[in-house]
């Protein structure tokens, strides 16, 4: 994401491979937030489990 955002990208969305919401998921949803936050607003999350986000 960092490399990204020194490329000039101003929206970038990440869609996760896996099927179920594991530890995996978890752990890009958690990056994508941390990146988010400390950087521009566009980089944030787009997907849910209808839990993540509660």
């Amino acid at each position: 994401l960092a490399k990204l955002a020194d490329e000039g990208y101003t929206s970038v969305i990440v869609q996760p491979l896996q099927i179920m919401s594991g530890s995996e998921f978890h752990e890009i949803l958690s990056i994508t937030k941390a990146f988010g936050a400390m950087n521009d607003p566009h980089f944030q999350p787009i997907f849910f489990t209808n839990q993540e986000e509660r």
